[in-house]
């Protein structure tokens, strides 16, 4: 027996003691469709604050990256001009800052 003709037979159905199929629901009735309301239109003073708020948000996220590239920067030449060799960072440690000349001059 095909599906379509189980239709209303069985326990889902409601039971009437004849054992036969009953017949398809009635017209559907008409349905209502609720909607929410529409939000309010922005005024001109609240689209301003809103490229403001963006501009400065904006604004802030190029500054951080500035101050981020520029602290890479100082870090990569601090580490350019920083001693490489044991002797040569010992050697800055305990060396007086005399001038060449000055040296020069001894005897």
């Amino acid at each position: 027996m095909k599906t379509t003709l189980k239709r209303g037979i069985g326990r889902g159905a409601a039971f009437n003691g004849d054992g036969r199929s009953i017949f398809p629901p009635g017209v559907r009735t008409p349905m209502t469709r609720y909607r929410q309301p529409e939000p309010d239109r922005r005024g001109p003073w609240a689209i301003i604050r809103i490229v403001a708020l963006w501009t400065v948000l904006a604004a802030l996220i190029v500054a951080g990256g500035a101050a981020g590239a520029a602290y890479l920067k100082q870090h990569e030449f601090f580490t350019s001009v920083a001693p490489r060799h044991r002797r040569t960072a010992r050697r800055s440690r305990t060396s007086t800052s005399r001038s060449p000349a000055s040296r020069r001059t001894r005897s």
